[in-house]
């Protein structure tokens, strides 16, 4: 459209040109005023200005030296509004209230305002269109970064069940190992040393081999649990120890609460579950209690479990591998484990309380 225009005002200049005689001068700068004037939008700001001011002083010239009409005039009217140099209307507006007829100003004032009004329609334009430009070049920019972080996440959504996959494998294979693995190489000791003394010695081997039926009764149960809990995993809460207590029939067992247990992370339950069933457990096989007290309070700052029974006491060596994983897991959580054979059995656990996000990295 700019060119249209600047093309329709050469088109005058040139029209009038014929309507009169013309010099090879008035020829050369006619071609430079059309060079000069097509150049300016193909160059930077410094040499647009540049070439402004050469365009005007050639203007000048070919309106006052050369005697062109001053429609040529209307090329640097054009020019001044719309690269913004407001300056160059100095000269014509100068010009037209000194070197015009009363007459013809109308004419040439007339022309001048549609040609600036045109200049400064088409600044708004491409003004416009550039401002768009730059905001579809933006939505295109934020479309690719949403596009580059939507992968990003997808990645690292593949790697969070990747890492989460592995974590559980390796929970399952610990528990295998401490809980199954320890009890079998311990049934393989036992069956092992019934088979030697089996001639000399036939009761002692059958207690020893009844023994080794329980025990592999249990270790099967452990299997079955943990096979069942690959399938159905339940959130542990502290609804999940209250369930453990209400389940024990052993003998008779007491509970207590003290404070609040809705924000304790998960982790500290599944660990806190392990410590209490493994400790009702040994309750069951090694004490001979009739009573048991569990005990389980939330400072803010520690949670504090404690089992009491009751019974003979702790002797040593009853629920040995069972009660080194209890301190392991508890220390696993930076906690306290203790145990205290005297007058029944003890077993007093304190856990720093963390937030969920502090213990994210906790192995459970």
């Amino acid at each position: 459209m700019k060119y249209m225009v600047k093309a329709l005002i050469i088109g005058s200049i040139a029209f009038e040109m014929a309507q009169v005689s013309i010099t090879s001068m008035d020829i050369i700068f006619f071609l430079l005023l059309i060079t000069v004037t097509l150049s300016m939008e193909e160059v930077g700001r410094k040499w647009q200005t540049l070439i402004f001011l050469f365009e005007c002083i050639m203007m000048i010239y070919m309106y006052e030296g050369l005697g062109f009409s001053s429609t040529v005039l209307t090329l640097m009217i054009f020019d001044s509004l719309y690269f913004g140099f407001y300056v160059g209307l100095l000269p014509v507006l100068y010009m037209m209230l000194t070197g015009l007829p009363m007459f013809s100003m109308m004419h040439h004032m007339l022309l001048f305002v549609m040609t600036g009004a045109t200049a400064y329609v088409l600044k708004r334009s491409k003004a416009k269109e550039i401002r768009d430009r730059s905001i579809l070049d933006n939505e295109r920019r934020v479309r690719y970064d949403l596009e580059v972080v939507q992968h990003a996440l997808i990645q690292s959504n593949k790697e969070i069940e990747r890492l989460t996959e592995v974590k559980e494998r390796n929970r399952i294979a610990r528990d295998l190992h401490d809980n199954i693995g320890h009890s079998m190489a311990g049934m393989l000791m036992q069956l092992q040393a019934a088979i030697k003394i089996l001639h000399t010695n036939k009761p002692k081997a059958e207690g020893m081999l009844y023994g080794c039926v329980t025990k592999l009764q249990t270790s099967l149960e452990t299997i079955r649990d943990t096979v069942h809990n690959m399938y159905h995993v339940k959130r542990v809460t502290m609804d999940t120890l209250k369930r453990i207590i209400d389940q024990y029939t052993y003998c008779t067992i007491d509970a207590t609460y003290g404070g609040n247990f809705l924000h304790i992370p998960e982790n500290h339950f599944k660990v806190l579950s392990f410590v209490l069933k493994e400790a009702l457990t040994n309750v069951s096989k090694h004490s001979g209690a009739s009573h048991v007290q569990v005990h389980m309070t939330n400072t803010g700052k520690l949670l504090r479990m404690q089992i009491k029974d009751n019974g003979k006491g702790y002797q040593g060596t009853a629920g040995g591998v069972g009660l080194r994983i209890m301190r392991e897991r508890i220390e696993q959580l930076d906690g306290y484990f203790s145990i205290d054979g005297e007058n029944g059995t003890r077993i007093v656990c304190v856990i720093p309380v963390r937030t969920e996000n502090e213990h994210e990295n906790y192995d459970s």
